[in-house]
Protein backbone atom coordinates (compact mmCIF):
# COMPACT_ATOMS: atom_id res chain seq x y z
CA UNK A 1 0.00 0.00 0.00
CA UNK A 2 2.69 2.32 0.41
CA UNK A 3 4.27 1.80 -2.66
CA UNK A 4 0.76 2.24 -4.09
CA UNK A 5 0.80 5.84 -2.56
CA UNK A 6 4.03 6.98 -3.06
CA UNK A 7 3.25 5.99 -7.09
CA UNK A 8 0.17 7.73 -7.38
CA UNK A 9 0.89 11.02 -9.10
CA UNK A 10 -0.57 14.30 -7.81
CA UNK A 11 -2.39 16.25 -10.63
CA UNK A 12 -1.64 19.78 -11.02
CA UNK A 13 -3.91 22.87 -11.07
CA UNK A 14 -3.63 22.71 -14.64
CA UNK A 15 -5.04 19.04 -15.04
CA UNK A 16 -8.27 20.00 -12.91
CA UNK A 17 -8.69 22.88 -14.84
CA UNK A 18 -8.75 20.56 -17.90
CA UNK A 19 -11.45 18.19 -16.23
CA UNK A 20 -13.13 20.93 -15.80
CA UNK A 21 -13.09 22.19 -19.58
CA UNK A 22 -14.15 18.61 -20.36
CA UNK A 23 -17.18 18.59 -17.77
CA UNK A 24 -18.60 21.89 -19.39
CA UNK A 25 -18.04 20.40 -23.20
CA UNK A 26 -20.05 17.58 -22.00
CA UNK A 27 -22.49 19.51 -20.28
CA UNK A 28 -22.57 21.96 -23.70
CA UNK A 29 -23.13 18.57 -25.69
CA UNK A 30 -25.76 17.23 -23.51
CA UNK A 31 -27.78 20.47 -23.98
CA UNK A 32 -27.31 20.71 -27.25
CA UNK A 33 -28.87 16.68 -27.97
CA UNK A 34 -31.44 17.66 -25.32
CA UNK A 35 -32.41 20.71 -27.78
CA UNK A 36 -32.51 18.40 -30.97
CA UNK A 37 -34.44 15.67 -28.89
CA UNK A 38 -37.05 18.48 -28.58
CA UNK A 39 -37.79 18.63 -32.71
CA UNK A 40 -36.49 15.08 -33.60
CA UNK A 41 -38.86 12.56 -35.27
CA UNK A 42 -39.96 9.60 -33.30
CA UNK A 43 -37.27 7.54 -35.87
CA UNK A 44 -34.33 9.43 -34.09
CA UNK A 45 -35.12 9.70 -30.72
CA UNK A 46 -34.00 6.11 -29.74
CA UNK A 47 -30.69 6.76 -30.89
CA UNK A 48 -30.48 11.12 -29.11
CA UNK A 49 -31.56 9.13 -25.98
CA UNK A 50 -29.04 6.74 -26.05
CA UNK A 51 -26.19 9.30 -27.17
CA UNK A 52 -27.62 11.85 -24.12
CA UNK A 53 -27.24 8.63 -21.38
CA UNK A 54 -23.74 8.19 -22.44
CA UNK A 55 -22.61 12.05 -21.91
CA UNK A 56 -24.34 12.15 -18.48
CA UNK A 57 -22.14 8.69 -17.50
CA UNK A 58 -19.19 10.20 -19.12
CA UNK A 59 -19.79 13.52 -16.97
CA UNK A 60 -20.69 11.30 -13.63
CA UNK A 61 -17.17 9.50 -14.46
CA UNK A 62 -15.48 13.29 -15.23
CA UNK A 63 -16.91 14.43 -12.09
CA UNK A 64 -15.66 11.74 -10.57
CA UNK A 65 -11.96 12.23 -11.72
CA UNK A 66 -11.72 16.23 -10.57
CA UNK A 67 -12.77 15.27 -6.93
CA UNK A 68 -9.83 12.89 -6.78
CA UNK A 69 -8.04 15.31 -8.47
CA UNK A 70 -9.13 18.25 -6.03
CA UNK A 71 -8.83 15.61 -3.13
CA UNK A 72 -5.23 14.32 -3.93
CA UNK A 73 -4.27 17.81 -3.58
CA UNK A 74 -5.13 18.42 -0.14
CA UNK A 75 -2.76 18.22 2.65
CA UNK A 76 -5.00 15.26 3.99
CA UNK A 77 -4.28 13.09 0.89
CA UNK A 78 -0.87 13.81 0.66
CA UNK A 79 -0.57 11.77 3.89
CA UNK A 80 1.08 7.91 3.25
CA UNK A 81 -1.49 5.62 3.67
CA UNK A 82 -0.09 4.35 6.92
CA UNK A 83 -0.87 7.36 8.38
CA UNK A 84 -3.95 8.10 7.27
CA UNK A 85 -4.47 4.57 8.68
CA UNK A 86 -3.51 5.57 12.30
CA UNK A 87 -5.87 8.25 11.59
CA UNK A 88 -8.51 6.46 11.04
CA UNK A 89 -8.09 3.80 13.72
CA UNK A 90 -8.04 6.53 16.04
CA UNK A 91 -11.04 8.21 14.96
CA UNK A 92 -12.95 4.79 15.55
CA UNK A 93 -11.60 4.71 18.68
CA UNK A 94 -12.63 8.05 20.02
CA UNK A 95 -16.03 7.61 18.59
CA UNK A 96 -16.32 4.85 20.98
CA UNK A 97 -16.22 7.43 23.95
CA UNK A 98 -18.87 9.95 22.72
CA UNK A 99 -21.34 7.38 21.41
CA UNK A 100 -21.20 4.61 24.17
CA UNK A 101 -24.34 5.94 25.98
CA UNK A 102 -26.56 7.21 22.88
CA UNK A 103 -28.66 5.49 20.34
CA UNK A 104 -26.21 3.85 18.26
CA UNK A 105 -25.70 5.40 14.59
CA UNK A 106 -23.17 4.80 11.86
CA UNK A 107 -20.20 3.30 13.01
CA UNK A 108 -17.32 5.78 12.36
CA UNK A 109 -15.29 3.51 9.88
CA UNK A 110 -18.51 3.16 7.47
CA UNK A 111 -18.49 7.19 7.03
CA UNK A 112 -14.68 6.88 6.21
CA UNK A 113 -15.26 4.25 3.78
CA UNK A 114 -17.60 6.85 2.01
CA UNK A 115 -15.68 9.84 1.78
CA UNK A 116 -13.75 8.75 -1.49
CA UNK A 117 -12.51 6.65 -3.59
CA UNK A 118 -9.02 6.63 -2.06
CA UNK A 119 -10.22 6.58 1.74
CA UNK A 120 -12.37 3.74 0.83
CA UNK A 121 -9.40 1.46 -0.81
CA UNK A 122 -7.59 2.37 2.61
CA UNK A 123 -10.33 1.49 4.88
CA UNK A 124 -11.08 -1.56 3.11
CA UNK A 125 -8.12 -2.66 3.49
CA UNK A 126 -7.39 -1.92 6.71
CA UNK A 127 -8.57 -5.28 8.64
CA UNK A 128 -8.83 -3.74 12.19
CA UNK A 129 -11.31 -0.85 11.42
CA UNK A 130 -13.39 -3.88 10.98
CA UNK A 131 -13.12 -6.00 13.36
CA UNK A 132 -14.48 -4.09 16.26
CA UNK A 133 -18.66 -4.69 16.48
CA UNK A 134 -20.46 -3.16 19.23
CA UNK A 135 -24.46 -3.24 19.63
CA UNK A 136 -26.46 -1.58 22.25
CA UNK A 137 -30.43 -3.27 22.22
CA UNK A 138 -32.11 0.48 21.81
CA UNK A 139 -36.01 0.55 22.14
CA UNK A 140 -36.31 3.07 19.61
CA UNK A 141 -34.10 0.59 16.98
CA UNK A 142 -35.23 -2.43 17.96
CA UNK A 143 -36.61 -3.95 14.92
CA UNK A 144 -32.95 -2.87 13.04
CA UNK A 145 -30.77 -5.45 14.53
CA UNK A 146 -27.56 -4.98 12.46
CA UNK A 147 -27.42 -9.18 10.75
CA UNK A 148 -25.99 -7.68 7.97
CA UNK A 149 -23.48 -5.06 9.20
CA UNK A 150 -22.14 -7.78 11.88
CA UNK A 151 -22.29 -10.43 8.60
CA UNK A 152 -19.59 -7.84 6.38
CA UNK A 153 -17.60 -6.98 9.39
CA UNK A 154 -16.75 -10.21 10.06
CA UNK A 155 -16.26 -11.03 6.06
CA UNK A 156 -13.71 -7.81 6.11
CA UNK A 157 -11.75 -8.59 9.00
CA UNK A 158 -11.12 -11.91 7.69
CA UNK A 159 -8.55 -13.81 10.28
CA UNK A 160 -8.06 -10.42 12.73
CA UNK A 161 -8.85 -10.76 16.44
CA UNK A 162 -12.37 -9.82 16.79
CA UNK A 163 -13.50 -7.36 19.51
CA UNK A 164 -17.08 -7.95 20.39
CA UNK A 165 -19.76 -5.64 22.27
CA UNK A 166 -23.08 -6.67 23.20
CA UNK A 167 -25.55 -4.91 25.33
CA UNK A 168 -28.87 -6.97 25.02
CA UNK A 169 -30.82 -4.95 27.63
CA UNK A 170 -33.22 -2.24 26.72
CA UNK A 171 -31.60 1.14 26.25
CA UNK A 172 -28.67 -1.09 28.57
CA UNK A 173 -30.40 -0.56 31.66
CA UNK A 174 -30.52 -4.14 33.63
CA UNK A 175 -34.38 -3.01 34.98
CA UNK A 176 -35.35 -3.52 31.48
CA UNK A 177 -34.42 -7.22 31.33
CA UNK A 178 -37.74 -9.12 31.06
CA UNK A 179 -38.62 -6.62 28.81
CA UNK A 180 -35.54 -7.79 26.79
CA UNK A 181 -36.28 -11.51 26.47
CA UNK A 182 -39.77 -10.89 25.51
CA UNK A 183 -39.26 -8.26 22.50
CA UNK A 184 -40.48 -9.62 19.13
CA UNK A 185 -36.99 -8.90 18.32
CA UNK A 186 -35.05 -11.32 20.53
CA UNK A 187 -34.81 -13.61 18.11
CA UNK A 188 -32.77 -11.48 15.97
CA UNK A 189 -30.75 -10.31 18.95
CA UNK A 190 -29.96 -14.50 19.66
CA UNK A 191 -28.75 -14.36 15.53
CA UNK A 192 -26.17 -12.08 16.40
CA UNK A 193 -24.42 -14.14 18.77
CA UNK A 194 -24.89 -17.45 16.61
CA UNK A 195 -23.07 -15.48 13.67
CA UNK A 196 -19.71 -15.23 15.90
CA UNK A 197 -19.70 -18.75 16.81
CA UNK A 198 -17.86 -19.62 13.87
CA UNK A 199 -15.25 -17.28 14.60
CA UNK A 200 -14.60 -17.75 18.52
CA UNK A 201 -11.14 -18.90 17.69
CA UNK A 202 -10.14 -15.56 16.90
CA UNK A 203 -12.08 -13.37 19.26
CA UNK A 204 -9.72 -11.57 21.62
CA UNK A 205 -12.61 -9.45 22.91
CA UNK A 206 -16.08 -10.35 24.48
CA UNK A 207 -18.40 -8.46 26.22
CA UNK A 208 -21.62 -9.49 27.06
CA UNK A 209 -24.28 -7.81 29.35
CA UNK A 210 -27.35 -9.95 29.12
CA UNK A 211 -30.20 -11.20 30.99
CA UNK A 212 -29.71 -13.96 33.02
CA UNK A 213 -31.12 -17.31 30.79
CA UNK A 214 -31.81 -15.54 27.79
CA UNK A 215 -28.56 -16.60 26.18
CA UNK A 216 -28.12 -20.14 27.48
CA UNK A 217 -28.19 -21.46 24.41
CA UNK A 218 -25.51 -19.74 22.85
CA UNK A 219 -23.32 -20.14 26.25
CA UNK A 220 -23.75 -23.96 25.55
CA UNK A 221 -21.79 -24.26 22.61
CA UNK A 222 -19.29 -21.97 24.51
CA UNK A 223 -18.94 -25.14 26.98
CA UNK A 224 -16.45 -27.07 25.16
CA UNK A 225 -15.05 -24.48 22.51
CA UNK A 226 -11.41 -23.55 22.80
CA UNK A 227 -10.22 -19.75 22.65
CA UNK A 228 -6.67 -19.09 21.91
CA UNK A 229 -7.11 -15.20 20.85
CA UNK A 230 -9.58 -14.10 23.82
CA UNK A 231 -7.87 -12.57 26.35
CA UNK A 232 -10.73 -9.90 27.36
CA UNK A 233 -14.22 -11.84 28.77
CA UNK A 234 -16.82 -9.85 30.33
CA UNK A 235 -20.27 -11.65 30.96
CA UNK A 236 -22.73 -9.72 33.33
CA UNK A 237 -26.24 -10.43 33.87
CA UNK A 238 -29.33 -8.90 35.41
CA UNK A 239 -29.86 -7.64 39.07
CA UNK A 240 -32.37 -10.14 40.17
CA UNK A 241 -30.59 -13.38 39.88
CA UNK A 242 -29.24 -16.52 42.04
CA UNK A 243 -25.29 -17.10 43.18
CA UNK A 244 -23.18 -19.31 42.00
CA UNK A 245 -23.32 -22.37 44.34
CA UNK A 246 -19.89 -24.17 45.09
CA UNK A 247 -16.56 -24.37 46.67
CA UNK A 248 -14.02 -23.97 44.01
CA UNK A 249 -14.34 -22.17 40.89
CA UNK A 250 -15.31 -25.13 38.57
CA UNK A 251 -15.11 -23.71 34.52
CA UNK A 252 -17.86 -24.64 32.80
CA UNK A 253 -17.40 -22.67 29.42
CA UNK A 254 -14.45 -22.60 27.27
CA UNK A 255 -13.59 -26.31 28.42
CA UNK A 256 -11.29 -26.32 25.38
CA UNK A 257 -8.74 -24.10 26.87
CA UNK A 258 -8.51 -20.08 26.67
CA UNK A 259 -4.96 -20.08 27.28
CA UNK A 260 -4.36 -15.87 26.72
CA UNK A 261 -7.16 -14.97 29.09
CA UNK A 262 -6.23 -12.16 31.54
CA UNK A 263 -9.54 -9.69 32.00
CA UNK A 264 -12.50 -11.20 33.39
CA UNK A 265 -15.56 -9.12 34.47
CA UNK A 266 -18.35 -11.20 35.88
CA UNK A 267 -20.75 -10.47 38.32
CA UNK A 268 -20.72 -14.90 39.56
CA UNK A 269 -23.36 -15.94 37.62
CA UNK A 270 -23.86 -19.79 37.02
CA UNK A 271 -22.96 -19.37 33.44
CA UNK A 272 -20.13 -17.16 33.40
CA UNK A 273 -17.15 -19.35 34.52
CA UNK A 274 -13.79 -19.68 32.23
CA UNK A 275 -10.76 -21.38 33.38
CA UNK A 276 -9.14 -18.78 35.52
CA UNK A 277 -5.22 -20.08 35.79
CA UNK A 278 -3.89 -17.12 33.18
CA UNK A 279 -6.08 -14.52 34.99
CA UNK A 280 -4.13 -11.23 35.57
CA UNK A 281 -7.19 -9.18 36.50
CA UNK A 282 -10.11 -10.40 38.34
CA UNK A 283 -13.32 -8.43 38.89
CA UNK A 284 -15.95 -10.24 40.49
CA UNK A 285 -18.80 -7.36 41.12
CA UNK A 286 -22.31 -8.18 41.07
CA UNK A 287 -25.50 -6.16 40.11
CA UNK A 288 -27.77 -8.08 42.21
CA UNK A 289 -30.44 -6.07 43.89
CA UNK A 290 -31.84 -9.26 45.68
CA UNK A 291 -30.21 -12.25 46.47
CA UNK A 292 -32.07 -15.66 46.33
CA UNK A 293 -29.83 -18.16 48.87
CA UNK A 294 -27.47 -18.00 50.76
CA UNK A 295 -23.97 -16.47 50.13
CA UNK A 296 -21.91 -18.90 48.09
CA UNK A 297 -18.53 -18.61 48.51
CA UNK A 298 -16.37 -20.71 51.00
CA UNK A 299 -13.19 -19.06 52.08
CA UNK A 300 -11.52 -21.79 50.46
CA UNK A 301 -12.51 -20.53 47.38
CA UNK A 302 -11.45 -17.27 48.36
CA UNK A 303 -8.06 -18.15 48.92
CA UNK A 304 -8.11 -20.35 45.72
CA UNK A 305 -9.07 -17.17 44.27
CA UNK A 306 -6.04 -14.70 45.88
CA UNK A 307 -3.34 -17.44 45.36
CA UNK A 308 -3.93 -17.79 41.01
CA UNK A 309 -0.57 -17.68 39.83
CA UNK A 310 -0.57 -14.35 37.89
CA UNK A 311 -3.41 -12.33 39.30
CA UNK A 312 -2.19 -8.68 39.40
CA UNK A 313 -5.42 -7.20 39.99
CA UNK A 314 -8.37 -8.28 42.17
CA UNK A 315 -11.61 -6.25 42.23
CA UNK A 316 -14.49 -7.69 44.82
CA UNK A 317 -18.00 -6.46 45.32
CA UNK A 318 -21.48 -7.87 46.42
CA UNK A 319 -22.28 -10.06 48.92
CA UNK A 320 -20.14 -13.75 48.26
CA UNK A 321 -19.74 -14.55 50.90
CA UNK A 322 -19.69 -13.26 54.60
CA UNK A 323 -16.93 -13.79 57.23
CA UNK A 324 -17.86 -13.50 60.79
CA UNK A 325 -16.04 -12.43 63.71
CA UNK A 326 -14.80 -16.17 64.37
CA UNK A 327 -13.27 -16.31 61.51
CA UNK A 328 -10.64 -13.93 61.88
CA UNK A 329 -9.35 -15.81 65.22
CA UNK A 330 -9.36 -19.25 63.06
CA UNK A 331 -5.35 -20.11 63.30
CA UNK A 332 -4.95 -20.56 58.98
CA UNK A 333 -1.94 -20.60 57.16
CA UNK A 334 -1.34 -17.01 55.37
CA UNK A 335 -2.74 -16.78 52.29
CA UNK A 336 0.46 -15.80 50.03
CA UNK A 337 -0.63 -13.44 46.76
CA UNK A 338 2.61 -13.18 45.66
CA UNK A 339 1.59 -11.09 42.24
CA UNK A 340 -0.92 -9.15 44.10
CA UNK A 341 -0.54 -5.39 42.58
CA UNK A 342 -4.09 -3.78 43.18
CA UNK A 343 -7.02 -4.80 45.44
CA UNK A 344 -10.61 -3.50 45.84
CA UNK A 345 -13.24 -4.98 47.93
CA UNK A 346 -16.21 -3.97 50.16
CA UNK A 347 -17.36 -4.56 53.64
CA UNK A 348 -20.44 -4.01 53.70
CA UNK A 349 -22.49 -7.17 54.76
CA UNK A 350 -18.96 -8.91 55.25
CA UNK A 351 -15.52 -8.20 57.27
CA UNK A 352 -13.76 -9.46 53.77
CA UNK A 353 -11.44 -6.23 54.32
CA UNK A 354 -10.25 -7.39 57.80
CA UNK A 355 -9.94 -10.71 56.71
CA UNK A 356 -7.91 -10.04 54.36
CA UNK A 357 -5.71 -7.87 56.00
CA UNK A 358 -5.63 -10.24 58.74
CA UNK A 359 -4.64 -13.23 56.58
CA UNK A 360 -2.97 -12.36 53.44
CA UNK A 361 0.69 -11.72 52.33
CA UNK A 362 1.09 -9.15 49.46
CA UNK A 363 4.83 -8.04 49.11
CA UNK A 364 3.88 -6.48 45.83
CA UNK A 365 0.49 -4.98 46.93
CA UNK A 366 0.51 -0.95 45.64
CA UNK A 367 -3.10 0.01 45.94
CA UNK A 368 -5.91 -0.86 48.29
CA UNK A 369 -9.72 0.78 48.04
CA UNK A 370 -12.06 -0.19 51.17
CA UNK A 371 -16.03 0.77 50.65
CA UNK A 372 -17.72 0.71 53.88
CA UNK A 373 -14.74 -1.10 56.52
CA UNK A 374 -16.32 -1.51 59.77
CA UNK A 375 -14.50 -0.38 62.34
CA UNK A 376 -16.74 0.16 64.96
CA UNK A 377 -18.81 -3.50 65.41
CA UNK A 378 -15.86 -5.81 65.16
CA UNK A 379 -12.82 -6.46 67.32
CA UNK A 380 -9.91 -7.63 65.57
CA UNK A 381 -8.39 -11.41 67.69
CA UNK A 382 -5.34 -10.02 67.66
CA UNK A 383 -2.94 -6.81 66.12
CA UNK A 384 -2.42 -7.96 61.98
CA UNK A 385 1.26 -9.07 61.67
CA UNK A 386 0.89 -8.72 57.77
CA UNK A 387 3.28 -5.89 56.41
CA UNK A 388 2.87 -4.51 52.44
CA UNK A 389 6.10 -3.47 52.09
CA UNK A 390 5.37 -1.60 48.44
CA UNK A 391 1.79 -0.04 49.37
CA UNK A 392 1.81 3.62 48.77
CA UNK A 393 -2.09 4.26 48.30
CA UNK A 394 -5.25 3.26 50.37
CA UNK A 395 -8.37 4.42 49.98
CA UNK A 396 -11.80 4.53 52.21
CA UNK A 397 -14.76 4.87 50.70
CA UNK A 398 -18.09 5.50 52.54
CA UNK A 399 -16.28 3.92 56.13
CA UNK A 400 -19.34 3.19 58.59
CA UNK A 401 -17.36 4.69 61.44
CA UNK A 402 -20.65 6.00 63.50
CA UNK A 403 -23.59 4.03 61.05
CA UNK A 404 -26.42 3.69 63.12
CA UNK A 405 -24.25 5.13 66.22
CA UNK A 406 -25.43 8.30 68.14
CA UNK A 407 -23.46 11.54 66.76
CA UNK A 408 -23.29 12.42 70.31
CA UNK A 409 -20.83 10.23 71.12
CA UNK A 410 -18.15 10.82 73.22
CA UNK A 411 -15.28 11.33 71.25
CA UNK A 412 -12.33 10.10 73.78
CA UNK A 413 -14.34 6.60 72.71
CA UNK A 414 -13.52 7.01 69.68
CA UNK A 415 -9.47 6.92 70.32
CA UNK A 416 -10.58 3.03 70.90
CA UNK A 417 -12.14 1.97 68.12
CA UNK A 418 -10.73 -1.81 67.19
CA UNK A 419 -9.20 -2.08 63.69
CA UNK A 420 -8.44 1.82 63.49
CA UNK A 421 -5.19 1.45 64.69
CA UNK A 422 -4.43 -2.15 63.46
CA UNK A 423 -5.51 -0.43 59.74
CA UNK A 424 -2.76 2.40 60.59
CA UNK A 425 0.17 -0.27 61.67
CA UNK A 426 -0.77 -2.18 58.34
CA UNK A 427 -0.54 -0.06 56.18
CA UNK A 428 1.48 2.68 57.14
CA UNK A 429 3.69 2.87 54.28
CA UNK A 430 1.26 4.84 52.38
CA UNK A 431 2.09 7.71 50.92
CA UNK A 432 -1.03 9.10 49.62
CA UNK A 433 -4.77 8.13 51.16
CA UNK A 434 -7.88 9.26 50.48
CA UNK A 435 -11.11 9.92 52.10
CA UNK A 436 -14.04 9.86 50.49
CA UNK A 437 -17.33 9.64 52.53
CA UNK A 438 -20.87 10.57 52.17
CA UNK A 439 -23.21 12.42 54.28
CA UNK A 440 -24.23 11.28 58.04
CA UNK A 441 -21.67 8.70 57.40
CA UNK A 442 -19.32 10.04 60.88
CA UNK A 443 -16.65 12.35 58.49
CA UNK A 444 -15.58 14.71 61.46
CA UNK A 445 -15.68 11.98 64.07
CA UNK A 446 -13.59 9.75 61.87
CA UNK A 447 -11.44 12.62 61.17
CA UNK A 448 -11.28 13.33 65.04
CA UNK A 449 -10.65 9.50 65.38
CA UNK A 450 -7.60 9.41 63.22
CA UNK A 451 -5.67 12.41 64.62
CA UNK A 452 -6.76 10.70 68.69
CA UNK A 453 -4.96 7.94 66.97
CA UNK A 454 -2.23 9.31 65.50
CA UNK A 455 -1.21 10.95 68.84
CA UNK A 456 -1.72 7.72 70.80
CA UNK A 457 0.84 6.29 68.52
CA UNK A 458 2.72 9.63 69.09
CA UNK A 459 2.63 9.20 72.78
CA UNK A 460 3.09 5.09 73.16
CA UNK A 461 6.56 5.64 71.67
CA UNK A 462 7.78 7.78 74.41
CA UNK A 463 7.12 4.88 76.65
CA UNK A 464 7.06 1.53 74.52
CA UNK A 465 8.12 0.00 71.60
CA UNK A 466 7.09 2.21 68.66
CA UNK A 467 3.95 1.39 67.09
CA UNK A 468 3.74 1.78 63.15
CA UNK A 469 0.77 4.77 61.52
CA UNK A 470 0.65 7.03 58.82
CA UNK A 471 2.74 9.49 60.01
CA UNK A 472 5.65 8.01 59.26
CA UNK A 473 5.35 8.24 55.43
CA UNK A 474 2.15 10.02 53.91
CA UNK A 475 2.71 12.58 52.12
CA UNK A 476 -0.74 13.02 50.11
CA UNK A 477 -3.95 13.37 51.73
CA UNK A 478 -7.47 14.04 49.66
CA UNK A 479 -10.39 14.73 51.24
CA UNK A 480 -14.03 14.22 49.62
CA UNK A 481 -16.47 14.71 52.31
CA UNK A 482 -19.42 16.93 53.06
CA UNK A 483 -18.65 20.41 53.66
CA UNK A 484 -21.01 21.08 56.51
CA UNK A 485 -19.29 18.43 58.14
CA UNK A 486 -15.36 20.03 57.81
CA UNK A 487 -14.42 20.90 61.12
CA UNK A 488 -11.16 23.27 60.72
CA UNK A 489 -9.95 22.39 64.31
CA UNK A 490 -9.91 18.73 62.97
CA UNK A 491 -8.54 19.22 60.13
CA UNK A 492 -5.52 21.47 61.85
CA UNK A 493 -5.14 18.60 64.00
CA UNK A 494 -4.94 16.48 61.10
CA UNK A 495 -2.60 17.90 59.36
CA UNK A 496 -0.48 18.74 62.65
CA UNK A 497 -0.40 14.55 63.19
CA UNK A 498 1.48 13.79 59.66
CA UNK A 499 4.62 15.40 59.85
CA UNK A 500 5.51 14.64 55.81
CA UNK A 501 2.09 15.84 54.76
CA UNK A 502 3.02 17.73 51.61
CA UNK A 503 -0.43 18.12 50.05
CA UNK A 504 -4.12 18.09 50.94
CA UNK A 505 -6.68 18.41 48.49
CA UNK A 506 -10.26 18.91 49.44
CA UNK A 507 -13.35 18.88 46.65
CA UNK A 508 -14.05 22.68 46.04
CA UNK A 509 -16.82 23.32 48.44
CA UNK A 510 -14.48 22.29 51.18
CA UNK A 511 -11.92 24.55 49.67
CA UNK A 512 -14.13 27.07 49.92
CA UNK A 513 -15.10 26.57 53.75
CA UNK A 514 -11.18 26.61 54.35
CA UNK A 515 -10.58 29.99 52.14
CA UNK A 516 -13.23 31.80 54.27
CA UNK A 517 -10.51 31.57 57.26
CA UNK A 518 -7.98 32.40 54.76
CA UNK A 519 -5.32 34.79 56.59
CA UNK A 520 -6.17 34.42 59.98
CA UNK A 521 -3.63 32.36 62.70
CA UNK A 522 -5.42 29.09 62.38
CA UNK A 523 -5.26 29.20 58.80
CA UNK A 524 -1.30 29.80 59.21
CA UNK A 525 -0.65 27.12 61.57
CA UNK A 526 -1.32 24.63 58.35
CA UNK A 527 1.32 27.14 56.32
CA UNK A 528 3.37 23.86 56.26
CA UNK A 529 1.47 21.95 54.00
CA UNK A 530 3.03 23.14 50.39
CA UNK A 531 -0.15 22.76 48.77
CA UNK A 532 -4.31 22.76 49.41
CA UNK A 533 -5.45 22.58 46.29
CA UNK A 534 -9.58 22.12 45.46
CA UNK A 535 -11.00 19.31 42.81
CA UNK A 536 -14.45 19.06 41.16
CA UNK A 537 -16.71 21.89 40.36
CA UNK A 538 -18.80 22.32 43.22
CA UNK A 539 -22.29 24.02 43.48
CA UNK A 540 -24.71 22.62 40.87
CA UNK A 541 -21.92 21.14 38.88
CA UNK A 542 -20.29 17.79 40.21
CA UNK A 543 -16.63 17.33 38.57
CA UNK A 544 -15.76 13.50 38.84
CA UNK A 545 -13.78 11.72 41.19
CA UNK A 546 -10.04 12.53 42.24
CA UNK A 547 -9.42 9.68 41.82
CA UNK A 548 -9.98 7.16 38.88
CA UNK A 549 -11.68 4.78 41.26
CA UNK A 550 -12.21 2.80 38.30
CA UNK A 551 -9.07 2.40 38.26
CA UNK A 552 -8.88 -1.52 37.16
CA UNK A 553 -7.33 -1.84 33.76
CA UNK A 554 -8.63 -3.65 30.86
CA UNK A 555 -9.66 -3.19 27.48
CA UNK A 556 -9.48 0.64 25.54
CA UNK A 557 -12.66 1.16 26.37
CA UNK A 558 -15.62 0.26 29.27
CA UNK A 559 -18.28 -1.57 28.28
CA UNK A 560 -20.66 0.37 29.11
CA UNK A 561 -21.90 -0.67 33.33
CA UNK A 562 -21.04 1.98 35.91
CA UNK A 563 -17.99 0.84 38.35
CA UNK A 564 -19.55 0.42 41.36
CA UNK A 565 -16.41 1.66 43.54
CA UNK A 566 -16.51 5.23 41.29
CA UNK A 567 -20.68 5.21 41.73
CA UNK A 568 -20.81 5.62 45.30
CA UNK A 569 -17.35 8.09 45.53
CA UNK A 570 -19.52 11.11 47.27
CA UNK A 571 -17.74 14.34 45.33
CA UNK A 572 -20.61 16.09 47.56
CA UNK A 573 -21.68 19.67 46.69
CA UNK A 574 -22.71 20.59 49.82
Amino acid sequence: MEAEGMDRKTPNHKSLDSILFDIEALEAEVLHIEARLEQAGPGSKTELQQALQQLRSAITTAHIRYNEAHNSQLPLFKLPNEVLGAIFRLAQRNSWFHTLRENPGIDTQVHISHVCKHWRDISLSLLPLWSVFRYRFVKSLQHCVPLRRLEIYLERSKDYPLDLWFNLFFDGTFNNAKASVESSSWPQILKLLALILPHIHRIRELHITAPDGGINDFLSHLEKASAPALEFLTIVGEKKRELFKGSNWSPNIFLGGAPRLKYLRSDDAQFSRPPLQSIVQLRLEQRAESIRGSRAFSLSLLEEILTLPHLEILSMWGHFLRIEPVALAQARPKIEARKLTHLRCDGYLSLLPQYILSHVEAPALETITFSFFDFSETSPAGPPVNDFPSLHTLVLIGHTLLLGQNLDTDYAELTRLPWLLDLMAVTHTIKKLFFMNGAKCGAPEFMYAVTAALSTVATSRLTRSPLKSWADNLEEIVLDIPSIELNLDHYLQLTQGLPKLSVAKMNRMCMNKLDETRGSERWERMARVKAVEGFGLGGDHLGKPIIPVGWVSGPEWIEGDPDPFASICPLNSD
